[in-house]
């Protein structure tokens, strides 16, 4: 397009423009990758924190604490800050999201370890009264 006001010119706002759009889009894709990262991590932290619980309960406990080590690291290095800038709208997302999973690592880690006390608890009681048979 020529500029009118300066005869001879090109007008250089459309490829300002595309310039700007094409950039939000890579920012916009990026924080999208940044929050599936965060889920796919956070949900793979909590399967490996399913197995544990369960082998903790079934009598390996060595495997099951190494599992609950290995699940709430993978969670915590998933709900970790990012400091990359960008959009407001997107990055307030990812926050919100790495709060809620933060939240949810949080209560996790509290009712395991209410709940590994309360199986140690039953396995010395138990242990106490086949010992008092014998």
């Amino acid at each position: 397009m020529i500029d009118t006001n300066r005869p001879g010119r090109i007008e250089e706002e459309p490829y300002k423009s595309e310039s700007l759009l094409r950039e939000g889009i890579r920012d916009w894709e990026s924080k999208a990758k940044e929050v599936f990262e965060l889920r796919y991590f956070w949900f793979s932290g909590l399967a490996f924190l399913i197995i544990g619980v369960f082998c903790y309960k079934r009598g390996s406990p060595w495997l099951g604490l190494t599992l609950l080590i290995a699940g709430f690291s993978e969670m915590i290095w998933a709900t970790s800050p990012s400091f990359r800038g960008g959009t407001q709208t997107e990055f307030d997302r990812l926050l919100t999201n790495k709060i809620i999973f933060s939240s949810l690592s949080l209560v996790l880690l509290l009712a395991i370890g209410y709940g590994s006390r309360r199986i140690e608890i039953k396995r010395a009681t138990t242990k106490g009264i086949i010992d008092q048979e014998a």
